[in-house]
């Protein structure tokens, strides 16, 4: 199709996108619920936007923004934030 023609899903910048189209099929697949599935997924995009600029920092290929938000969407919001809460010492 000549609409997709100019679209190269393999950039970085594309990585809000594959987080979330990974968080909503993993919260369809959980049986949540059409605003859950939606709220998850918009959030996850919206988490996955500063994932480029931290591989910059961290001196890492741009490349793994792709596989940080396959990774980060299936794991899925629930999940990281058990991790980040647990981390940080908060509700043991």
């Amino acid at each position: 199709m000549r609409v997709f023609e100019n679209f190269d899903a393999t950039s970085p910048d594309k990585a809000p996108l594959w987080g979330f189209a990974m968080a909503f099929l993993r919260a369809w697949y959980r049986g949540k619920r059409w605003k859950s599935r939606m709220l998850e997924a918009s959030m996850m995009a919206i988490a996955l936007l500063g994932v480029v600029p931290v591989l910059q920092w961290l001196g890492l290929p741009q490349n793994l923004a792709i596989a940080v938000a396959g990774w980060v969407g299936y794991v899925g919001v629930d999940a990281l934030a058990e991790m980040i809460t647990r981390k940080m010492g908060g509700n043991k």
